[in-house]
């Protein structure tokens, strides 16, 4: 009795073992989850656009890039908000980009809507802005 035992408690041990490990190997898969990510289109403009922004009564300008998405829509980054990707002026662009959107972290005001990775360069130009120069 007491050897039947042994085996019926080893063949349930491993097989509880067995799910265990096959539910952490799958939970470990990142390809299931899902942050809520889009992949955008975009075409840059060849040239940055300067900005002011007031603070204490104080302008402080800064440059942003106009960006269109392939819907459409108009959307500016700042020099360097994209991860992986280093703007030169004088170029237009079209990019394919994962934008990922950001969660409010405690103690921080305004985060940014997304964060932006580089996920190809679908193409660069030159941009020519003076048509007769």
């Amino acid at each position: 009795m007491k050897v039947r035992f042994n085996r019926w408690y080893n063949a349930l041990m491993t097989a509880c073992l067995l799910a265990v490990v096959a539910t952490g190997l799958t939970a470990c898969n990142s390809d299931d989850e899902d942050d809520g990510s889009e992949y955008w289109t975009v075409t840059l403009d060849g040239y940055p656009t300067e900005r002011t922004v007031y603070y204490l009564d104080q302008p402080h300008p800064y440059q942003v890039i106009r960006a269109i998405r392939d819907d459409g829509k108009e959307y500016y980054f700042n020099i360097g908000e994209i991860e992986g990707f280093e703007y030169e002026a004088g170029y237009m662009y079209q990019l394919l980009i994962k934008a990922t959107p950001t969660l409010q972290q405690p103690g921080t005001c305004n985060p940014p809507p997304y964060q932006f990775k580089l996920v190809k360069i679908i193409s660069k130009e030159y941009f020519n802005w003076c048509k007769t120069c």
